[in-house]
């Protein structure tokens, strides 16, 4: 029955301990860590923490034993490791210095057990107390991954050699209570613990790094399969990529083929030089292809100009340049329409029809244009002008004059429904400047502020450079353009035209 109670006794007494002893380990196991600390900073300041304990439980063990001798004098020395351990501790929780509180523990750990060893009456009667200075440089060892060793080292052959010059003096404090037997009965105690506190530092440094190689492994397999993956996704945007280019330069065949075309339908300089005296031409697209266009033609003793930007640019503009260009030839060339005011009925007319546009029907397409027409006679000093949406700009002795057109596009049917353009007569004299212009170049986007060219900085370049040859104007109006535009994208398509009166 008592034998029964005696074990039942036991096992409460190992069951709560177990949680308990469980419990300070987790303490101690987070003693000085830092959220941001490593898991091999934080490895080190458990070491930090398990030499130190190691080592207070041997102080605890040493002054209880130098007590137990009588040698209360003598006690002072591992009872006052113990109490500097712990405020080492404390200091390393507070401040989470642990290069400090390391540098602390292995001089504590190296000095004292040489002191207690001199007070004791020397090498031979503490039983070799200077046996746990070794131990500090395997923490320091540990601790420090070998780094300052060097200094530690030294420090420990120093006091050994000093031990061993003042070991005299030692022998002869040496209290009378230590006997040989005691001083021989200490020497197992010390060689025991040495054994013990080494075995453990080693077995717990090693478990550390395996368990750090563990880890290290794991993280290496994952990186391998991150780059494993990071590589098919690699490979399948590359394929992607390549997709992509091979679709843009089909895409770009497309555009360069459309661009022959479009060239090929729209007239050349040499038609405008036959009738004026000099002409320019300031022809820029976006997108390869043009939303503007220009187009002229000989009728009799008449000669047609026209400029017009269609809604849009790249390939949809284009469309509609293609569309206008070939109703011009038909109303024109075909029909011998030549009033500029009936050519833009007759091409509102045939281009909301094309594009299947009414005031009732908005569904369709809504796209215009934007058109000035000038039909020039031989002989005469004056021409015709209508505007849709446009201007033309005539300059004599740098003084511009604009020419406004009406404000009705061509096309774009669904929102005006009555549409009507008038046909003005404009005097000039020979030697005056005529420019037609799109409104992509007043449109651009540039300069120090990322603002628009806008209309009057326009007429004011125009005005100014009317007096010089064809070419010099060219030259100026590219140049003014890129100047103004930089590095910006270009903003619209653009065309400008001149001729000499």
């Amino acid at each position: 029955m008592q034998s029964t109670l005696s074990l039942s006794v036991l096992r409460e007494i190992q069951s709560s301990s177990i949680p308990r002893f469980k419990s300070l380990l987790v303490k101690l196991k987070v003693l000085g860590v830092a959220p941001e600390d490593s898991d091999r900073v934080r490895g080190q300041k458990f070491m930090l923490v398990a030499m130190t304990v190691g080592m207070s439980l041997g102080g605890i063990m040493w002054g209880v034993l130098l007590l137990a001798f009588g040698l209360a004098q003598q006690s002072i020395i591992p009872f006052g490791y113990v109490v500097l351990s712990v405020i080492n501790l404390a200091m390393l929780h507070m401040t989470k210095k642990f290069q400090v509180s390391g540098h602390i523990q292995v001089a504590l750990s190296m000095l004292l057990p040489f002191g207690l060893q001199f007070w004791m009456g020397g090498f031979l009667a503490s039983g070799v107390v200077m046996l746990w200075s070794p131990v500090a440089i395997l923490g320091a060892l540990v601790l420090q991954r070998g780094k300052g060793m060097g200094v530690w080292v030294i420090m420990f052959l120093s006091l050994t050699v000093l031990s061993g010059i003042f070991n005299n003096v030692a022998e002869s404090i040496k209290p009378e209570i230590i006997t040989d037997s005691v001083s021989v009965f200490l020497l197992v105690i010390n060689v025991s613990c040495m054994v013990g506190i080494i075995t453990a530092l080693s077995i717990s440094n090693v478990a550390r790094d395996r368990k750090m190689r563990k880890k290290l492994y794991a993280t290496m397999t994952e990186l391998e399969q991150s780059r494993e993956e990071i590589a098919a996704q690699g490979e399948m945007v590359q394929e992607k990529s390549d997709l992509l280019e091979a679709q843009n330069l089909k895409m770009m065949d497309s555009l360069r083929y459309a661009k022959r075309i479009q060239d090929a339908v729209l007239p050349q300089t040499k038609e405008l030089c036959e009738i004026f005296q000099e002409t320019f031409l300031f022809f820029r697209p976006r997108d390869v292809v043009s939303g503007d266009y220009y187009w002229c033609s000989e009728v009799g003793d008449k000669f047609v100009v026209v400029a017009a930007d269609c809604t849009g640019h790249g390939v949809s503009g284009a469309f509609l340049t293609l569309l206008g260009s070939s109703i011009l030839n038909q109303v024109v060339k075909e029909e011998g329409i030549i009033d500029p005011g009936n050519i833009m009925r007759s091409l509102d007319k045939r281009l909301a029809s094309y594009l299947k546009q009414s005031a009732s029907n908005n569904s369709r397409v809504a796209d215009g244009m934007d058109v000035s027409v000038c039909v020039f006679t031989k002989g005469k000093t004056d021409f015709k002008f209508a505007g849709a949406k446009q201007s033309i700009y005539l300059v004599r002795d740098r003084h511009l004059t604009e020419v406004k057109g009406d404000k009705w596009p061509v096309g774009d049917n669904t929102k005006y429904a009555e549409k009507e353009w008038e046909t003005q007569t404009v005097e000039y004299q020979r030697g005056d400047m005529l420019y037609l212009a799109s409104d992509g170049y007043k449109d651009q986007f540039g300069g120090v502020d990322n603002m628009k060219f806008l209309a009057k900085r326009f007429k004011d370049m125009l005005a100014d450079m009317a007096w010089q040859n064809a070419n010099d104007q060219s030259r100026r109006i590219e140049d003014a353009f890129e100047a103004w535009k930089g590095s910006k994208p270009q903003t619209d398509d653009v065309l400008v035209m001149g001729m000499r009166l």
